[in-house]
């Protein structure tokens, strides 16, 4: 009787054993997804930039250089410069519902309502608003420095690695938590996202955001 306890014991230590050993070389699966509230806050901080875009692949226009205004849901957009000249000049603004555009460098601007799209900026945009509501397989955090010129500025990289291979690398800065550059990997296509300049809206200016040219 003693020796049939003892082995049903046994059995059970080993069952109990062979079951941690199986949790353990299991890939371990977040019960909740992973996010990145830092990343997320620096982009939708209420800020002004001018961004250098260079996309292959992009929908219309390719490389473009485009100054920003964002203010919550608000946001003014303009092409700086193009490889489209038809690109150039083209302003869209949204005021959180209804959308305008017009090309600021025409004689006589005429404003028509639009749809809140302005390729390939808005695209650009859309994937990071995207990448930054999905669930990443992974994600770090390092202190490094990023070449800007012929100088180097110290730099909080975040990267976000997704499932098929997509994945998001924002280089922010210390100070301001804003982003200085990204990188989108995408369906094997890199878009780079680089901030000639960018800083916060101190002083949220309505005429940025306003309808006229």
């Amino acid at each position: 009787m003693i020796k049939s306890k003892l082995f049903i014991k046994t059995l059970w230590v080993r069952f109990i054993i062979l079951v941690m050993v199986i949790l353990a070389i299991r890939p371990y699966r977040f019960s909740k997804p992973i996010r990145s509230p830092i990343l997320t806050l620096s982009w939708q901080t209420d800020h002004q930039a001018i961004w250098e875009i260079e996309w292959p692949g992009a929908p219309i226009g390719g490389a473009v250089v485009a100054q920003s205004w964002r203010s919550g849901t608000k946001y003014r957009l303009e092409i700086l410069e193009s490889s489209a000249t038809a690109l150039l000049g083209e302003t869209l603004i949204f005021d959180g519902q209804q959308a305008w555009r017009y090309n600021r460098l025409a004689q006589s601007p005429t404003i028509t309502r639009a749809q809140p799209i302005l390729s390939p900026v808005t695209d650009a945009f859309d994937l990071v608003d995207q990448f930054l509501t999905r669930p990443p397989t992974s994600a770090t955090q390092r202190q490094t420095y990023l070449l800007t010129g012929p100088t180097a500025e110290p730099a909080t990289e975040i990267r976000l690695i997704f499932d098929k291979a997509d994945e998001l690398t924002a280089w922010l800065n210390p100070t301001t938590k804003l982003p200085l550059r990204m990188k989108i990997v995408v369906k094997d296509q890199v878009i780079w996202l680089k901030a000639r300049q960018i800083e916060p809206f101190r002083t949220i200016d309505h005429v940025f955001l306003a309808q006229s040219p």
